[in-house]
């Protein structure tokens, strides 16, 4: 599913067999080992596919249809829609969404780490600001005081960085 809007396509892989060199070899099963790859179009907005297997596939996998919706046009594409096949459907369907629940997990998951990064990146900014007022204006006292208390350094954060960013900004 990584395709543009005009990629669609169905790419069959298969293995042939040369003989470079000597007798020539017969491989019974060698025609059975093969894949193919069918790639959907992500954008919803398109015209329908000239191929109707990549049509179908994108009128049910790419949307997000209810069930009974998924098997109706199930039978459009004139598919029988047997006890078997909504079967197969409901676990196409569960796949489907336990798929976008994973994604989406994994993306929070990314998110809240990258925060995090930046957070503590952002704080050690803050702080080395702080330590720097502090010395420049020979506070050493203070300076101490702060390395070890977090609530003092978080009053001293207050009143001196946001003073010294009003300061600046109406400077």
């Amino acid at each position: 599913m990584d395709t543009a809007d005009d990629e669609d396509s169905i790419n069959r892989i298969h293995f042939v067999q040369d003989t470079i060199y000597g007798k020539e070899m017969k491989l019974a099963n060698l025609d059975k080992v093969q894949g193919v790859i069918i790639r959907l179009r992500k954008n919803s907005n398109l015209k329908e596919s000239e191929n109707k297997l990549i049509a179908m596939l994108e009128d049910l996998i790419m949307r997000d249809d209810s069930f009974s919706i998924k098997k109706k046009k199930l039978s459009e594409y004139g598919i029988i829609v047997d006890l078997e096949t909504e079967r197969r459907l409901n676990t196409m369907c569960n796949l489907s969404e336990v798929m976008i629940e994973r994604g989406l997990e994994q993306g929070l998951e990314q998110g809240r780490e990258l925060g995090l990064k930046q957070g503590r990146e952002q704080e050690r900014t803050v702080i080395n600001s702080l330590n720097l007022l502090l010395i420049n204006q020979n506070r050493f006292e203070d300076l101490k005081r702060a390395a070890s208390d977090k609530e003092y350094q978080s009053k001293l954060i207050k009143e001196l960085l946001e003073n010294d960013t009003e300061n600046n900004s109406k400077q």
